[in-house]
Order: C-alpha cells, then structure tokens, then sequence
C-alpha cells in the first residue's frame, strides 16, 4: 500500500483473487487476471504511465515489457457521487 492508498498490483494477479483480498469488485466472467481486463479494455498493449479507469477502479499502467502489463498502481474506488462530478 503506498502512502495516497493506492497499491501496487503484477499485472498477473487474478482478478478472482484481487475481489476476494482486497474486497474489489472486477467482473469476472471475462478475463482471469488483471492483465488480462487491462489488454481487453484497450485492445492492444497501452503503455507504462498510461491511466485508467475499469469497474470504477482508476488505475495507472506502472511498466509493460514483453507485450504484458507487468505492474499497475490502483487507485481506491470512486464514489458514485465522485463519478457524477
């Protein structure tokens, strides 16, 4: 956990796992592991400091080597009312 309250995820962490430890709430019925989601959400393989936004969890694209999301920073959750503004 780093001091902003994000933390620093591998990329081949399952998302199964993430929901169940960490109480995220990735949809499942798709790709198994975080990068996985990541590839699917952009279709190819974004790049390191890119940032997104999955399932109302920002996150930022740490580092990517090989054509695989090695290392992601997620943020805490929005709030609905943070979404609307």
């Amino acid at each position: 956990k780093q001091e902003d309250g994000s933390i620093l995820v591998e990329g081949s962490t399952l998302l199964r796992e993430l929901n169940r430890k960490l109480d995220f709430q990735f949809p499942l019925d798709g790709p198994k592991t975080l990068n996985g989601l990541i590839l699917e959400h952009f279709e190819d393989i974004p790049e390191a400091g890119i940032g997104l936004n999955i399932a109302g969890y920002p996150m930022e694209i740490i580092q990517t080597k090989n054509r695989v999301v090695k290392t992601v920073k997620i943020f805490p959750a929005l709030t609905a009312t943070e979404l609307k503004s």
